[in-house]
């Protein structure tokens, strides 16, 4: 299967190794939403701020266990030509940016309300449906059973990024340890199995969907990219032959590099034990 850089769809899958458009529905339907970066800005106010703002808003926060069990504020977040109603605490909770925007001396901090600029409707409210879930449900991970249902590379890198801008460090760590974990699980071993027992179209989808996170990465500034590069420069030779032809060459050539170091370093290990006698 050919992967090109531009309007490829192909994305990982952290249990499955690969999402069905079938699945990809599923999850949106259920999750209401996907995920990308976006340029924000806030209005600021006339008002100089008082000192102290900050602390007086978090001290007059309810505790988590407690947050629904008086009135809470609801602000509204136009994205696109969708209005989302948010709780302010939750938004709040872990944004320093809405923090910022909805307890500061910002114009949002008086009307509750708020334009995002550049952030798709879908996009938007999966990272709201992830702050959601991380307030009822501390320390879930991003897996299936805990996001109700499978979710792509390309929703979590951009989850990452949005979080980033957001400056949202729980959800952000949530995509981090994502990534990390699935990316991880593209061993040697692994590469070695697929290429037995799996379709050569499939194999190279794989290849085809590291790739399209790799330039996912560099379009929008995710510090991924590497760990992307040695997840693919961990298939059999063979493999490599047989995607090369069908990928881009700017990162062929990257795990072609990082491929033959890995074959280099196999072979000097054997030597050093035969050399000392160990084998």
């Amino acid at each position: 299967m050919a992967s090109t850089r531009a309007g490829s769809t192909m994305d990982l899958d952290s249990q499955s190794f690969g999402v069905r458009d079938s699945d990809r529905e599923d999850t949106n339907q259920d999750m209401n939403q996907t995920i990308i970066g976006a340029g924000l800005s806030f209005t600021k106010s006339q008002t100089s701020p008082a000192k102290g703002d900050k602390a007086k808003s978090a001290a007059a926060q309810p505790s988590p266990a407690h947050l629904f069990r008086s009135p809470l504020t609801i602000v509204t977040i136009k994205v696109g030509p969708q209005a989302f109603q948010v709780h302010k605490e939750l938004l709040t909770k872990n944004s320093r940016y809405f923090e910022a925007a909805f307890n500061g001396s910002f114009m949002e901090s008086k009307d509750g309300k708020m334009t995002l600029e550049e952030v798709q409707p879908a996009d938007f409210g999966f990272y709201v449906d992830i702050v959601y879930r991380a307030h009822f449900n501390p320390g879930i991970s991003l897996r299936k059973e805990h996001t109700g249902g499978s979710l792509s590379t390309k929703q979590i890198l951009t989850l990452w990024s949005l979080a980033d801008r957001f400056l949202d460090d729980v959800v952000r760590a949530m995509a981090k340890e994502s990534l990390d974990h699935r990316l991880g699980l593209y061993s040697v071993t692994l590469w070695k199995s697929l290429a037995r027992k799996r379709e050569k179209d499939d194999v190279s989808g794989r290849m085809g969907r590291l790739q399209d996170a790799y330039y996912q990465c560099l379009d929008h500034d995710i510090p991924f990219e590497d760990l992307i590069v040695e997840a693919a420069s961990n298939c059999p030779p063979q493999v490599y032959v047989d995607c090369v032809g069908m990928m881009d060459p700017e990162f062929m050539a990257l795990v072609s590099k990082r491929l033959v170091l890995r074959q280099a370093g196999e072979e000097v290990i054997p030597r050093k034990r035969r050399a000392a006698g160990t084998d």
